[in-house]
């Protein structure tokens, strides 16, 4: 199980310099084999509106972090993994999207 991050340009801004702006999603990735046949399922946990400063700093548009973690942890909760899974999937998000205070 792992995170995959994927970026999709938000509109005209998406190369505005020295900033980019762009949607920034989250999706775990369940590698299984089922029945000898290697299958994948995906999850959108959710996504964010970033604008990506020229030193790599992300800023947060609208708050979008905070709508994030309530549908991300409601979604995980469906997801049967062991406490260890877990925990290191949460790490990976917040070490991108802040967790709210």
């Amino acid at each position: 199980m792992h995170i995959k991050w994927s970026k999709q340009a938000d509109g005209f801004h998406q190369a505005t310099y020295p900033c980019k702006k762009y949607r920034l999603s989250a999706t775990l990735i369940n590698d299984q084999v089922v029945d000898g046949i290697p299958t994948q399922q995906s999850i959108i946990l959710g996504r964010v509106v970033v604008e990506e400063n020229s030193d790599g700093t992300l800023k947060f548009l609208f708050g979008s972090h905070l709508y994030f973690w309530p549908g991300a942890r409601e979604k995980l909760k469906g997801v049967e993994m062991s406490p260890e899974q877990s925990a290191e999937i949460f790490s990976s998000l917040a070490a991108i999207i802040p967790l709210p205070e």
